[in-house]
Formats: structure tokens, sequence, C-alpha cells
């Protein structure tokens, strides 16, 4: 029976990302975009959690329902008189959803990033490390013209960043909450 049900998904979702890529008229019209947004994050460190705010700049390729960006992201976090900047470089493919609207269309990410930590202990001084980061999230684009789209979206992402002599670190978890407006460019 389970056995079945399995088999049903597998089909399903072979159906759905096998389907030819459609085009999405809430999407960008362009195949190119650049975005901005302003996120804010929630670090869960050692069961704290640390919330920080930051910004996030990416270029976008958008041939279908199908889309991928990569950018960099930034955020800070301050807690008890220590402070961590995290720095990212992340790549980020989209799916988005065909809900039959040309005004909105929903999306499912994935985030793979590069990380750097600045952390400022206080009185023990300043740390720097590296890391990765991987999550999943989901969003709405809402379009506001053929070359403007607005952006909201929230992801989880698991983050491990390297011990060093005066910090170590276990793998965490991070939530963020974004909005940012789209400029798509190029014509299709």
């Amino acid at each position: 029976m389970k056995a079945r049900h399995l088999s049903a998904r597998c089909l399903v979702a072979l159906a759905v990302l096998g389907a030819p890529a459609l085009s999405i008229s809430a999407q960008s019209a362009q195949p190119w975009s650049v975005q901005g947004s302003v996120l804010f994050a929630n670090q869960n460190l050692n069961g704290k959690l640390i919330s920080g705010v930051g910004f996030e700049g990416q270029f976008r390729y958008t041939p279908s329902v199908w889309s991928v960006g990569a950018g960099i992201q930034y955020s800070t976090h301050a807690s008890g008189g220590q402070t961590l900047d995290l720095t990212g470089f992340f790549v980020e493919p989209r799916y988005a959803l065909d809900v039959g609207s040309d005004r909105f269309a929903p999306y499912l990410a994935g985030r793979a990033a590069l990380l750097h930590a600045s952390i400022d202990l206080g009185s023990a001084g300043n740390v720097s490390t590296s890391g990765v980061a991987f999550g999943a999230g989901a969003g709405l684009i809402i379009k506001a013209s053929t070359a403007v789209n607005f952006d909201f979206g929230a992801a989880i992402l698991s983050q491990s960043l390297s011990n060093t002599s005066t910090v170590q670190f276990t793998t965490f978890t991070g939530y963020i909450v974004k909005g940012g407006i789209s400029v798509g460019f190029g014509g299709k």
C-alpha cells in the first residue's frame, strides 16, 4: 500500500518537473533582472534566538517557470554586547507555480551560500570565520509593471561556521523574511 502511494507521488513529481516550461506572466517579462531586498533574519545560536536586519542584492535569469539568482546577502545581529555580522554569496533556484494569474505567482526556492562571519565578542575581542548555509523557502511575486515586480519571501537555513580558537560553533538554524523590488531588462 505504501509503495503505491510513494509511486503515485513520484509520478506526480515527475509530471510537474517534466512538464513543459510555460511562461508565467507574473514573473519578469524580461529574461534578466536585478533585485534588491530588505531582510529580517533570526539566528538560533545555542538555543537563543538572535534577531537582526540586513539586505540582499541579486541578479536573476528567468527563462521560464524556472529561474536562478546569484547575489550577496548581509545581516547584523546583536545580543548582550556581542555582535554577529554575516555576509554570504548565494545561489537561489526558484520554481514559480502557475496559479492562473497574470498579477502574482507564488514560488518555491532553494538556497546555498558561502558565509563569512565577523563576531565582536566585546572585551574578548573580534573573531572572523567562514562557513556554508543550505535551505529552502517560498515567496510571492507581485507584478507592478512589465519590468518591475515586488518580491516577498521567507526561508529556513541550516548554517555551519568553522570553529576558531576562541569560539566553538555548532550547526545553527536561521530564519529569513524578505521584501524587495525586482527590475527586469533584456528582451525575450
